[in-house]
């Protein structure tokens, strides 16, 4: 494996625009093996999701729908896609950090596998506090969101303990919050944009087999009855489209590291001792 001159430096002050523009720049040039990657490891959950999503338009719509097996094992599956993503992606920035690049699928791999039990306790308290924030009020779940969205990021760069980890992120945020909630609100629009040109397949799917049903008078059938090609295409899209949650977990990072650059001087301090152990 060989080093790559023109890596990125994650250690770095960076105002908003920078913080943008450099997540582009990272996911650009690690494009290949970074979804590659995704692809291996998140991809048949992903699109497993997409099939039964799809499938499941067949049901008339009723209460009971939403706790059936078929609907509880998609649920699982749509928080397991997104969770992975999380860690496929943290992990490839953790060993791109260290100085492999380009990160190889089996480093990878390992990574995920070692740390899917360490990274599930933070996940899953994360998302407890965040609705639990959400149940009080708005506002109180809409702050969480923010701070809370280099906890995971801390998680694995500092390796620290979950409420360590929390604690942590409140500290950085301080002063930051409003600064990191613009980068949010742009970072939803991209989400949003790409997300859409992913899923437009699907709405296609979607608006075609309203329409007939409707002309039809009654919701019954799939839509892979009538559009076997165009349902497949949907699925693939469907899938895709959760990989487009690289792009805020890489601006995320990038954000955490510039908030430590600012706080902690973390560089200048790495060079001051590497000077010192020079002279020695």
């Amino acid at each position: 494996m060989t080093n790559n001159p023109n890596r990125i430096e994650f250690h770095q002050v960076r105002d908003f625009g920078e913080v943008l523009t450099v997540t582009f720049d990272f996911v650009r040039e690690n494009f290949k093996p970074l979804m590659k990657g995704w692809l291996y490891i998140v991809g048949p959950f992903a699109l497993t999701n997409a099939f039964i999503s799809i499938y499941s338009m067949d049901m008339s719509p009723s209460f009971s729908q939403f706790f059936s097996p078929l609907s509880l094992i998609n649920l699982i599956l749509g928080v397991l896609t997104y969770f992975l993503t999380y860690l496929v992606t943290l992990g490839y920035l953790h060993i791109y950090l260290h100085g492999k690049s380009p990160v190889e699928f089996n480093d990878l791999w390992q990574f995920t596998k070692q740390n899917f039990w360490f990274f599930t306790g933070q996940y899953v308290v994360l998302i407890i506090v965040i609705l639990v924030g959400f149940i009080l009020l708005i506002l109180p779940g809409l702050y969480l969101i923010i701070v809370l969205s280099i906890a995971p990021i801390i998680r694995i760069m500092e390796r620290r303990a979950i409420f360590d980890s929390i604690s942590r992120a409140r500290q950085l945020m301080s002063g930051f919050w409003l600064k990191t909630f613009g980068l949010t609100v742009v970072l939803f629009i991209i989400l949003l944009v790409f997300g859409g040109l992913l899923q437009a397949p699907s709405i296609v799917l979607t608006f075609l087999w309203t329409f007939n049903n409707i002309e039809a008078g009654s919701f019954s059938g799939s839509p892979a009855d009538n559009y076997p090609l165009l349902t497949v295409v949907a699925a693939i899209g469907q899938a895709l489209a959760v990989c487009v949650n690289i792009i805020p977990m890489v601006a995320y990072s990038l954000q955490y590291f510039n908030l430590r650059e600012r706080k902690e001087a973390v560089s200048l301090m790495d060079k001051v001792e590497s000077l010192g152990t020079n002279k020695e």
